[in-house]
């Protein structure tokens, strides 16, 4: 098993694994997750299992505002900044409890250090808060978009 980059063949597997983590209306069109990756390909992360079949990932980008950016829309142009913003981390059902996605955060946090990116922000869905609180994150009380649905937090993490 092991963590690498995305890449342009990783698509249809995404989109299977957004598929059976989250509930249907977060799911994303890829045109839409792509721009996530198009943005950031250096910090967005695969896990591929003994097989080689990817069964989670990691999409982040840069983000330039306190203000999080909304589920179902693509990236703007210019949306470069001095955080990252974690925009989705999915780990399909079977590969559950493995210590994937720490694999996946553990890649991730090492290479935005060696980008120089200290802060970060996410949106929690679907009851994440305390996994992500686990990491550093600490919730925000700042409305977010309804489109990340009901109970969706805003969290950050600075590391400076």
């Amino acid at each position: 098993m092991a963590v690498s980059v995305l890449n342009a063949s990783s698509w249809s597997d995404i989109q299977r694994i957004q598929q059976a983590a989250y509930v249907e209306s977060l799911h994303e069109e890829c045109e839409v997750l792509k721009s996530k990756w198009q943005a950031s390909p250096d910090t967005c992360f695969q896990y591929l299992d003994e097989t080689g079949r990817i069964v989670a990932y990691l999409l982040t980008h840069a983000w330039g505002s306190s203000a999080v950016p909304k589920l179902h829309d693509a990236l703007p142009e210019a949306c470069a900044g001095d955080q990252l913003f974690v925009h989705d981390l999915a780990v399909s059902p079977e590969a559950a409890g493995k210590g994937i996605a720490k694999a996946l955060l553990s890649a991730f946090f090492e290479q935005a250090s060696l980008m120089g990116y200290s802060r970060f922000m996410l949106v929690a869905v679907q009851g994440s808060v305390p996994f992500w609180a686990r990491y550093g994150f600490q919730v925000k009380d700042v409305p977010v978009s309804e489109s990340y649905g009901e109970g969706a937090r805003l969290m950050v993490l600075s590391t400076e």
